[in-house]
């Protein structure tokens, strides 16, 4: 096929500083026969007029706003349901791609058919000495994709693919492309370019252990769920994946036999590795004993993420709770308690049940009252903000909970399974000290600064 089109979605939200570089690089190809489908997810910020100057200009770039904040999975699979071209690629706001990048991955693609997907490096900006200057430089071999993300933020794949692979998980959030590329690789073979054709810009807010831990910790749970597919696709490979996804999977389970037996046997930098990980991304202070149990050196850094989660949490406007849970055959019993579980005195205890399908609730902050959640069944998505750190939080099992203080916005969105939703607060109700508007909350916490 002779320059066949290719579909590039951009989706957004909030990014006007970037997003400029970002287009330009787009209109800057060697490659012209492209079409741009940027996807508004509710930006607040000057990014929309941003974009529709461009459509203007350009009747290959056109934008779709949604009604609502849906994410970024879900809005690739509003772009891509618009999408008319032969491949299918996308960016985002704050990356850019290098001028020849459609260009080198369709010839590749069009001279290559036995290839589903290419990907290529990205050169990494604003990273420190000790990061690696480039994402995406593994080979596509199974020992390398079970472990990292392999395939960086570069990539070209043929639309006969993703009709077959279908589309992103919604449900996932940080590694919903990671999901989607294994999904791929799956099924079809995947090449990969050695030339860097892509900047992949690190921001600040990305650089936190945390959320980097959250980031790999969301991709290991996604390598888990494809574990007898690995096994499947790969019969010669089935020793080191059953080694690497095992490890993985008695760490979630907290399967202390199988843990035991790594203590004796695994490599106890890779133990803590990854135990550090699952700290870090749950709070759950398991890991921790863990960690300590490895002894020497790891018994005192353990103690160090301790103290470090102990403060932390001091100064944070809201973060993940553990909740205790005790149970046998005969059933369970969970416990709140006020200091011990609930960083407060508890006033006031309600429940959101029987949600309408399609329908969130929440939409505001308190000036004085603090809150814990807990999803005791079912599932819902909690999304706080509290004017400088967004954050959403999954809570879908009854030992798992999040705590917010005053002065954060509170959206509660997903509900599953007939949720139900645990509520306990630090104020009894008093109307008057709800903000209900989110422009009024965003002026009251500029006032209070």
């Amino acid at each position: 096929m002779l320059n066949p089109l290719v579909s590039i979605v951009l989706p957004t939200y909030n990014g006007e500083k970037y997003i400029k570089e970002a287009i330009n690089a787009i209109i800057n190809q060697t490659y012209k026969n492209w079409e741009l489908i940027v996807v508004n997810d509710c930006s607040t910020d000057s990014t929309l007029k941003i974009v529709n100057e461009y459509t203007k200009k350009d009747t290959r770039i056109r934008v779709i706003s949604n009604e609502t904040n849906k994410k970024v999975p879900a809005s690739l699979n509003i772009g891509f349901n618009e999408a008319k071209g032969e491949y299918y690629t996308w960016t985002s706001d704050d990356n850019y791609y290098y001028p020849n990048a459609i260009e080198k991955m369709v010839d590749f693609l069009e001279n290559n058919q036995e290839y589903g997907m290419v990907y290529a490096p990205c050169d990494i900006l604003n990273i420190d000495k000790k990061t690696n200057k480039l994402y995406g430089f593994m080979p596509p071999l199974v020992e390398n994709f079970i472990e990292n993300d392999i395939f960086g933020a570069c990539f070209l794949y043929r639309k006969n693919v993703a009709k077959s692979i279908g589309k992103y998980n919604e449900e996932i959030d940080l590694a919903n492309d990671y999901d989607y590329f294994l999904r791929i690789a799956l099924k079809y073979s995947t090449a990969k370019l050695n030339e860097p054709l892509y900047a992949y810009r690190i921001q600040p807010s990305s650089l936190s252990s945390t959320y980097k831990s959250k980031v790999i910790f969301d991709g290991i749970k996604v390598t888990i769920s494809y574990y007898d597919n690995l096994l499947e696709k790969y019969p010669n490979h089935q020793e080191i994946i059953k080694k690497i996804i095992g490890r993985r999977i008695a760490l979630l389970n907290k399967n202390e036999k199988e843990l035991a037996n790594l203590l004796k046997n695994e490599n106890k930098k890779i133990l803590y590795r990854e135990a550090k990980c699952f700290f870090k991304s749950t709070q759950d202070e398991f890991y921790l004993d863990f960690m300590k149990k490895l002894g020497g050196i790891y018994y005192f850094k353990a103690l160090k993420h301790q103290l470090i989660e102990f403060f932390s949490k001091r100064k944070s406007s809201f973060y993940p709770i553990n909740i205790r849970r005790y149970g046998d055959n005969r059933g369970f019993l969970t416990t709140l308690e006020e200091n011990t579980d609930v960083p407060f005195k508890i006033k006031r205890t309600y429940y959101l049940s029987e949600i309408s399908k399609g329908h969130d609730r929440a939409h505001h902050a308190h000036k004085h009252s603090k809150r814990v959640l807990s999803a005791i069944q079912g599932s819902v998505k909690a999304t706080l903000f509290d004017g400088k750190k967004k954050e959403t939080f999954t809570l879908d099992n009854p030992n798992k909970g999040v705590y917010f203080s005053n002065k954060v916005w509170c959206e509660l969105s997903d509900f599953k399974d007939n949720a139900i939703v645990l509520a306990l607060a630090s104020e009894k109700y008093y109307e008057k000290e709800y903000i209900r508007s989110y422009d009024e909350f965003i002026n009251y916490i500029n006032k209070r600064k």
